[in-house]
């Protein structure tokens, strides 16, 4: 429960870094620390873990109140889930049905949150290519999630793009996601010593995914091996800024 919230809040000063603002606990991490947990786990079927995600109401809605960012801005990634659910515990009505808006909605949420909720406020330059850059990424994850549950979603009447795709398809759209969002980090024209922070990230994350893909006795710890990646690529570009330092 604790590990997608810890990915969200390294994606988010991943962001500050890139964008030279200063690396700070305020109350939007805790806003995003725990939603991300009431958002994954509020129908969690262990009913201790159910009731501890939707514990994290109070301090999310005191870091959304404290929070000095526009409502719009704030609650846009709440449509993006309730989409995600179709407004139905188990999703089925939802665009968690939907082969393409699943990842889709997915990546796009992320980004909301990862990006623009930190550099709305703050950054002095347009974050355009950030966002594509982000989506990708986190697109790129969201085929590998659906690529390891592939038998589960079967059993559970989902149609996921995975699944259509097939496993080799599905890894050669997953390669072609990390190298369009390397691009899009060359759009976004960082610094030399984050542009290498992330490439070295999306290639050492590419060939750990492909690994964790083919390892099927793996199964119980693919998930938070697959967010992981999400941290390898905030340290790797936090360990070249302090080489830079």
């Amino acid at each position: 429960m604790i590990w997608i919230a810890v990915c969200a809040i390294a994606m988010l000063e991943q962001t500050r870094i890139l964008l030279g603002i200063p690396v700070s606990i305020s109350w939007l991490e805790v806003f995003v620390f725990c939603g991300t947990i009431l958002g994954y786990h509020f129908n969690h079927p262990v009913k201790s873990l159910r009731y501890l995600a939707w514990s994290m109401v109070i301090p999310a809605a005191l870091g959304f109140w404290f929070s000095d960012l526009p409502f719009w801005v704030m609650v846009t990634p709440a449509l993006g889930w309730l989409g995600y659910y179709g407004f139905e515990q188990n999703g089925k009505t939802g665009l968690r049905n939907r082969m393409w808006a699943k990842p889709i909605t997915v990546a796009l949420t992320w980004a909301w949150v990862t990006v623009v909720f930190p550099a709305y406020a703050d950054a002095q330059s347009p974050f355009g290519f950030m966002f594509i850059e982000r989506s990708l990424f986190i697109f790129a994850l969201a085929l590998a999630y659906d690529q390891s549950d592939v038998a589960y979603d079967q059993t559970q009447g989902f149609g996921t793009l995975a699944m259509s795709l097939g496993r080799t398809r599905t890894l050669v759209l997953i390669y072609g996601c990390m190298l369009a969002s390397g691009m899009a980090a060359f759009g976004q024209q960082y610094a030399a010593r984050h542009l290498l922070g992330i490439w070295i990230a999306l290639a050492i994350g590419s060939i750990w995914l492909r690994t964790i893909l083919h390892k099927p006795q793996w199964y119980r710890w693919h998930k938070p091996m697959i967010d992981g990646v999400m941290v390898m690529e905030c340290l790797s570009v936090g360990v070249f800024e302090c080489l830079s330092v």
